[in-house]
């Protein structure tokens, strides 16, 4: 037992000195542990501090900026249009636009119109010399006082224009000009052309209407001559010619009678009588288709030629 008892305790002897560095060790890993972690919360506190500074600086930097002068540069797309933020329309008596040549400088200064008074001999060609104004300007500024610039009035006050502040391209101008000057000519052209072509309808419709009147005047003179002349011709005429055929078969009738006692006394032959006898029938004959005829004629021509010389009246003065 004594000999166990030995054994153990000196099993315990050499047990001891491990457990302690064990012991030792744990306790020194427990320390180097505590201090990684320190070491690593203190890191990441300062890289923490550190990102929030950039971040600080990074957001200041996009609120303030320090500005730098440079070239103002414009791009304009292909499909895009550059538009002034600020116009002045220059508007004139003539259609379309022009070239601004030169302009007036922003912040100079310059002169308005002034007043000036007419004085014995001026006129507007000396008073534009003397005030090196072109004369247009001058008659155009003073437009509304309807001045007659040939006889001047002294006493009488006018404007002479100021600087000038914008010259436009003349020759865009001449040549809108000219183009109007030739639309204006044209115009006077067709003016012209329709005024002729007025006057020519003017004397054609006199020339209608005159010829119109004439018809009417025709139409009413060939009714009264109907009326008055050939109907009552005509009717006088075939009467008259009824009464000398009726003058015909009485002659006819006593020749006849003559022939007939000269036959039977043998003096003439019965040729003769018949001859006589025929002159006789044909004129009887005749008067017969003459009264028909003029019975016919007072009955139905008559009428027929009025009511046709009558509608050629009507016609006539409906044209008129």
């Amino acid at each position: 037992m004594k000999e166990n008892n030995k054994l153990d305790s000196e099993k315990s002897n050499q047990l001891t000195p491990s457990r302690r560095n064990a012991s030792g060790g744990f306790a020194f890993g427990k320390l180097l542990a505590g201090l990684v972690a320190a070491g690593v919360l203190g890191g990441g506190l300062f890289g923490g501090k550190h990102l929030l500074t950039q971040e600080e600086e990074k957001v200041r930097k996009e609120q303030y900026y320090v500005a730098k002068k440079s070239d103002f540069l414009v791009t304009v797309k292909l499909t895009g249009q550059l538009v002034s933020t600020d116009v002045e329309v220059l508007k004139t008596q003539l259609e379309g636009q022009t070239t601004i040549e030169t302009i007036v400088e922003e912040g100079v200064q310059v002169k308005g119109p002034t007043p000036y008074s007419i004085t014995e001999g001026d006129t507007l060609e000396s008073i534009a010399m003397a005030h090196k104004k072109a004369e247009l300007n001058i008659k155009r500024l003073n437009e509304e006082l309807e001045l007659d610039w040939a006889n001047l009035t002294n006493g009488t006050e006018i404007q002479i224009p100021g600087d000038l502040l914008v010259e436009l391209d003349p020759l865009s101008f001449k040549e809108r000009i000219n183009s109007q000057e030739i639309a204006v000519q044209r115009a006077e052209n067709l003016l012209l052309r329709s005024q002729g072509n007025v006057e020519t309808l003017k004397l054609s419709s006199e020339l209608a209407q005159k010829m119109a009147e004439n018809n009417y005047t025709n139409a009413l003179m060939d009714l009264d001559k109907l009326k008055n002349n050939t109907i009552s011709n005509e009717i006088v005429k075939t009467r008259g010619a009824i009464a000398n055929l009726e003058t015909d078969v009485e002659l006819a009738e006593k020749n006849l009678t003559a022939y007939t006692k000269l036959k039977e006394l043998g003096f003439v032959s019965d040729l003769e009588v018949l001859r006589q006898e025929s002159s006789r029938d044909k004129a009887s004959h005749q008067i017969k288709v003459l009264k028909a005829e003029l019975e016919a004629y007072i009955k139905y021509d008559q009428v027929s030629l009025l009511s046709v010389k009558e509608l050629t009246v009507d016609e006539a003065r409906v044209q008129i």
